[in-house]
């Protein structure tokens, strides 16, 4: 675990850790302020989660990340004065080896001087010109004027802003033939698009061409339909499951029976005489461990736990230590991250300081280690014991997009090959409850995002009789992503058919009739 911690919190004695002077440490040509922060916050999580600290350091790593928020706000300005270095050095250089390159080409005219030559190579460097951003696809061409940043004062354009931020999410894969989705004669394209012209807001899934199932009473477009034909979309989009041989949910069950007890002691005596033959049982007895540990004595899980704390403590381990099986083929990126293929679609990096409303940065990104393409999402929807039914919505909004966002970006890595063999799994918590959702494009146009299943960690030790459905539901998880990975691989691997017949999907991408600014702005190649 100590390889994933700076440095500085294993020479700096831990009464001195703070984010000012880790900042000062890693001052330099090098410096990144996004690393910089990510590395501290990093090695606090850990620090909570490594056996080689004691319980001093560990309440001073908690202090901390409770605490990062403000400290981030109070240290802008020195993040911002070692960035300016950085910057000021780079803007030198480029200006002197620009200089060099031109004396060397302008000995050659006597009609031009070197304080002309100079000028125009310092305005180079500067920025003083800026040309237009051009942003490049499999699928179209697409030519946006820069927008400058608004002077100190006035006020951001929130809707510009907005787009910007989702820009992948306003894009839609348009595909080949016999793509359509009609059911019991309705074309389901057809009705979307009516449904998306009554004045649809961005707070709706619909919106990006995406169709929510749930377990719940339909909302929404579903609502506007026919109720035989919602079912049958339902099991159209529906996925036969795999049933084990050696049936793992009762072999869990079972398990579990001759582990736990209402008496805590007499469970962890139980968890010594056990022998973990397979993964699956290695698993069962690390989340009863680290249930115990969380539990006994004092109910951490009882008290007023933040966001991070919670992620840290209680998430980040259980995810460890299910991925463990797979290491070499995926790794989890936790804390306030930034969807790269995001980032890439929109050529620039932006930041979000406010983790507690849903933004562009994800709690917790799955990507393949070989391939470093992200594959699923994960969202704490705020503190696990309050109440925020819009933060929850929200952050199901944030996984909507953003897995949108990767199946376009896979799309445009294979635009010859069936993105319907693609499948994306993200998961959320919400007071203490595990939802996971199966996201697909198996339709022209029509994104579907489903709810798979639910189920909730224990937060009491008489909880802890069911904790069957927590440990089968993560492992049910586990094995979501592992096939989800594997298809992605090979969806990666295999080289693009180029037979029409077999082009059934990934054509080219648009932007749909609602997004008339974008609209406007696109031109399909």
């Amino acid at each position: 675990m100590k390889d994933f911690i700076d440095p500085y919190f294993l020479t700096t004695p831990f009464e001195q850790w703070k984010l000012s002077s880790f900042i000062e440490t890693r001052s330099g040509p090098g410096f990144v302020k996004s690393d910089c922060l990510y590395f501290y916050k990093e090695g606090l999580q850990n620090i909570c989660k490594s056996s080689e600290f004691d319980d001093e350091q560990k309440i001073m790593a908690l202090k901390l990340i409770e605490k990062y928020k403000v400290d981030k706000k109070k240290c802008a300005e020195l993040l911002k004065t070692h960035e300016n270095q950085v910057t000021a050095r780079s803007i030198r250089s480029n200006i002197l080896e620009n200089r060099l390159k031109l004396l060397a080409n302008t000995a050659r005219s006597a009609n031009s001087t070197i304080y002309t030559t100079f000028t125009q190579a310092d305005v180079s460097v500067s920025g003083h010109k800026v040309q237009e951003n051009q942003i490049t696809t499999g699928y179209d061409f697409l030519t946006i004027n820069p927008n400058p940043e608004p002077s100190q004062g006035i006020k951001r354009d929130l809707d510009n802003e907005v787009d910007k931020e989702e820009y992948g999410a306003e894009r839609t894969i348009v595909g080949g033939k016999s793509t359509g989705w009609v059911v019991n004669g309705i074309n389901i394209r057809q009705r979307l698009t009516e449904y998306q012209r009554t004045g649809l807001q961005k707070t709706r899934p619909e919106y990006y061409d995406v169709i929510l199932f749930t377990d719940e009473n339909q909302d929404g477009f579903l609502e506007t339909l026919e109720e035989n034909v919602v079912v049958q979309m339902r099991k159209e989009i529906e996925r036969k499951d795999e049933k084990t041989e050696d049936n793992i949910e009762k072999k869990i069950k079972l398990f579990l029976n001759n582990i736990i007890t209402r008496d805590i002691k007499k469970t962890k005596e139980n968890l010594k005489l056990q022998k973990n033959d397979t993964f699956e049982e290695d698993f069962a007895i690390f989340f009863v461990n680290h249930m115990i540990e969380l539990i006994e004595d004092v109910n951490l899980l009882l008290k007023d736990m933040s966001e991070g704390t919670f992620i840290a403590m209680v998430l980040a381990p259980i995810l460890n230590r299910l991925f463990i099986k797979n290491k070499k083929v995926w790794y989890a990126k936790y804390g306030e991250t930034c969807l790269r293929a995001n980032a890439e679609e929109q050529n620039f990096q932006k930041t979000d300081d406010e983790r507690r409303s849903p933004g562009k940065k994800i709690d917790t990104i799955i990507a393949l280690r070989n391939d470093e393409e992200e594959f699923s999402v994960t969202e704490v929807s705020g503190p696990p014991s309050k109440k925020d039914w819009p933060h929850f919505i929200g952050d199901r909004l944030k996984i909507i997009k953003m897995s949108k966002t990767l199946m376009n970006r896979f799309a445009r890595l294979r635009p010859n090959s069936d993105i319907r063999t693609v499948i994306l799994h993200g998961m959320q918590i919400y007071l203490y409850q595990v939802i996971l959702y199966e996201f697909r494009l198996k339709y022209s146009e029509i994104y579907t995002i489903k709810e798979l299943m639910r189920f909730s960690i224990p937060k009491t030790w008489k909880d802890m009789r069911n904790s069957h459905e927590a440990i089968i539901g993560f492992l049910k998880y586990e094995h979501l992503l592992s096939e989800s990975s594997s298809t992605i691989e090979d969806f990666l691997w295999i080289e693009d058919n180029n037979n029409e017949d077999f082009q059934r999907m990934t054509t080219r991408t648009v932007y749909t009739s609602k997004c008339m600014k974008r609209e406007k702005k696109a031109r399909i190649t």
